[in-house]
């Protein structure tokens, strides 16, 4: 099966502001991703074995390939001999020495309800599993992400944040948290210097007061021994 590089993933950075009181200012920054790829693209040498996909993944920083499995127990099942992505555990009612994997197609001779007799029924993978940065996930049919997750081991995410995309999200919530950090320590520099100011002034109008009235006393005191 031949490597096909897949374009670069779609990330959508969603963000939204809300405004406290003064004293509770706060900036929330909503973000989600979307890095879902096509399964026949971004994935490759798959194997079944039983119900258990093995396969490897391409990561959404677009060269990176980790192995990865994913229970197709968990998203299809047997109706009434056909298979269907509207329940699970397909296995428990197939011949499994007759499941197999043809191409993205999923074969299997599927029991008939309430009858000995087996089908021959075929379910294509590449219709709703999607590659979500090394994990395998189930596309809703009605066109959102199921985002079940592998029943393997999750990858390593630590690529995902190289993204520039991300990158310059983050970058730009840490800038706007600074600035806000900033806002709220001159705030508090500007209050606690009016406070210092006014306990200053009114210190210093009290050791006014106070020599004055020394001096005053000393005046009179003098003037006084004047006259005497």
């Amino acid at each position: 099966m031949s490597d096909i590089r897949p374009p670069t993933p779609e990330i959508t950075i969603e963000e939204i502001n809300s405004t406290g009181t003064a004293s509770t200012l706060k900036e929330l920054f909503f973000w989600r991703r979307t890095v879902t790829m096509p399964f026949v693209q971004s994935c490759r040498r798959w194997k079944l074995n039983g119900s258990i996909l093995h396969l490897e993944c391409l990561l959404a920083d677009g060269h990176t390939w980790i192995s990865t499995n994913f229970d197709l127990n968990s998203c299809i099942g047997n109706l009434d001999g056909r298979l269907s992505w509207d329940s699970g555990a397909f296995s428990l009612s197939t011949r499994q020495e007759t499941a197999r994997i043809e191409g993205t197609v999923l074969v299997g001779e599927c029991k008939r309800a309430h009858s000995e007799d087996y089908v021959e029924t075929r379910l294509d993978l590449a219709t709703l599993l999607r590659n979500n940065d090394g994990v395998i996930v189930v596309l809703a049919k009605n066109g959102g992400h199921d985002m079940k997750p592998s029943s393997g081991a999750g990858p390593d995410f630590s690529d995902f944040s190289a993204h520039p995309a991300v990158h310059a999200a983050m970058a730009r919530i840490a800038q706007m948290t600074a600035n806000h950090v900033a806002k709220q320590m001159a705030a508090s520099m500007a209050t606690a210097i009016a406070d210092a100011t006014a306990a200053a002034t009114a210190s210093a109008m009290g050791y006014t007061s106070q020599s004055m009235e020394a001096m005053l006393s000393n005046i009179g005191r003098e003037m006084a021994a004047g006259v005497d």
